[in-house]
């Protein structure tokens, strides 16, 4: 048990231990060999299990020849490793183990890796991961130099050339329309202007001519005037208030 735990401990610093102490020898030890098997198979408390133990003369290893151990080993759900006695020695139960050793310290070197060899594959693994990245930047570097190089981006104002040509096109014939689309609507409001001059009442009088309006309202016959009313005769440039006296001839 001490060779064990001493190999564990400077193959593989980090393994966690689970001992259960049985007997290995005499007529209750298939029992209690068995009953371990099934506590550690039932629970999965361990990756694998080292059954074994230290050398001795053929009686007093024939318990690991009881054909219910053999079956317990056989049938264990987890790994079995069996170090049982010297190496000369041989059990059924190394038969129908997983792995045999030939002794208890070489069945703990079997259940462990070997912590200074896993420690040079993890920096062997670590410069080559450090080498796979130096030379993937490198690439990389090399990619976006070369991509950096093309006209595109060395010339930018070539590369938008056509671009800038186009735009300014659109905006020539952008102008044309709204200069060309101002000056019809100019052509209508003037000719709208002129038409609402034509029927301002002011523009009228301009030209001689007087309303004739009594009590507000517009006087647009002779007719519509009576004797004695007073009228308001607007011109112009202003309004005058007369009598009408009376209607005249043609005549007169």
């Amino acid at each position: 048990m001490r060779d064990i735990f001493s190999i564990i401990g400077r193959r593989y610093p980090f393994c966690t231990v689970v001992f259960c102490g049985v007997s290995v020898q005499g007529s209750s030890a298939p029992g209690e060999m068995i009953s371990a098997l099934n506590e550690f198979g039932r629970k999965r408390c361990a990756d694998v299990i080292i059954i074994g133990r230290g050398g001795g003369s053929a009686e007093d290893l024939w318990c690991f020849n009881d054909e219910l151990l053999a079956r317990a080993v056989a049938e264990c759900p987890v790994p079995v490793i069996s170090g049982i006695g010297h190496e000369t020695d041989f059990t059924i139960c190394d038969f129908v183990s997983d792995l045999r050793a030939p002794t208890p310290s070489a069945a703990a070197e079997l259940a462990t890796p070997d912590g200074d060899a896993m420690r040079m594959y993890a920096a062997a693994l670590t410069d080559r991961l450090f080498g796979l990245m130096k030379t993937k930047l490198a690439s990389e570097r090399q990619r976006l130099e070369s991509i950096m190089a093309r006209r595109d981006f060395s010339d930018a104002a070539g590369f938008f050339a056509d671009e800038h040509a186009l735009l300014n096109d659109l905006k020539t014939r952008l102008e044309t329309i709204s200069e060309k689309a101002l000056h019809t609507r100019r052509i209508g409001f003037t000719g709208l202007a002129a038409r609402l001059d034509s029927l301002n009442p002011l523009s009228v009088l301009m030209r001689g001519f007087a309303a004739v309006s009594v009590n507000g309202v517009i006087a647009d016959r002779a007719s519509a005037l009576t004797a004695g009313e007073i009228a308001h005769i607007r011109f112009a440039d202003g309004t005058v208030k007369a009598e009408i006296i009376g209607k005249v001839s043609e005549n007169e």
